[in-house]
C-alpha cells in the first residue's frame, strides 16, 4: 500500500525552489512532500514516520490524521518531518541506529505518525532493512499494529522488502496473521501474493510458508 519513495525524493530537489517560493506555493509543496503523492501511491512523514504532536504529561496526542489519509484517529503530525530516528532506520544507517539506540533505549519503540513503530519503517524501504535485525535485539515488538492495523511483515510484503522480512520471520512474525485493524484482512503471505511481492513470496516459499 505505501512505498515512500518518490514524493520524499523531491524534497532536496526542490529546495531551493521552496526557499524563494510564494507562501501559498510552499504550502502546496508540503502537502506533496509531507503527505499523499496519489500519481506515484507514495507518502511523507506527515502520514507515515513523523514527528507526533506530545501533551504537557508527554503523552502522544490523538486526533485527526494529516491530510486524514486514514479517517480513523490516529497520532498528531507535529510537522517537522520525519523523527530522528526515523530518520536514521529509512537511511539503512545501523551505525547511527544502534547510538541512538544506546543514547536512548526506549526509541526502539517510538511512536510516530501511522502509528509507526521503527520497526514497521524497516519495511517500507528496501534500504532500511539493516535496522531490523538491530531493533529485534533492541525488543522490539515484531508483531505491532499501526494505524491501518499491519504488522512490520505485512509492511514488508506489501513492499517487497524481502531482507526486512527475513529478520521478521526468523524472529517469529506471523505470516498468516490477518491485516487490518478488524483482523479480517489479508495476511502478509496474501499480500505478497496479491501485490506480486516475488522476493517475499520466494522466501516465504523457501521458508516453507504456503497457503
Amino acid at each position: 500500500m505505501i512505498s515512500a519513495t518518490r514524493a520524499l525524493c523531491c524534497l532536496a530537489a526542490a529546495s531551493a525552489w521552496t526557499r524563494s517560493a510564494s507562501p501559498s506555493h510552499r504550502a502546496a509543496l508540503r502537502a506533496v512532500t509531507e503527505g499523499h503523492d496519489a500519481e506515484s501511491d507514495a507518502v511523507g512523514p506527515g502520514i507515515y514516520g513523523g514527528r507526533v504532536e506530545v501533551d504537557a504529561r508527554g503523552d502522544v496526542v490523538i486526533g485527526q490524521q494529516f491530510e486524514e489519509h486514514n479517517p480513523i484517529p490516529g497520532p498528531v503530525y507535529a510537522g517537522g518531518g520525519y523523527t530522528d530516528f526515523s530518520d536514521a532506520v529509512r537511511s539503512g544507517d545501523e551505525a547511527r541506529v544502534r547510538a541512538l539506540l544506546s543514547a536512548t533505549p526506549s526509541l526502539v519503540g517510538e511512536v510516530t505518525t501511522g502509528a509507526a513503530s521503527p520497526l514497521h519503517l524497516t519495511g517500507m524501504l528496501r534500504r532500511a532493512h539493516p535496522a531490523a535485525a538491530v531493533l529485534v535485539s533492541a525488543g522490539a515488538a515484531v508483531d505491532a499494529r499501526d494505524a491501518w492495523g499491519y504488522t512490520p511483515l505485512q509492511r514488508a510484503a506489501t513492499n517487497n522488502c524481502a531482507e526486512a522480512a527475513r529478520v521478521l520471520l526468523a524472529a517469529g512474525a506471523d505470516a498468516r496473521a490477518p491485516s487490518g485493524l478488524d483482523g479480517v484482512g489479508d495476511s502478509a503471505l496474501a499480500l505478497a501474493k496479491r501485490l506480486r511481492s516475488y522476493d517475499v513470496i520466494f522466501l516465504m516459499r523457501d521458508l516453507g510458508i504456503e497457503d
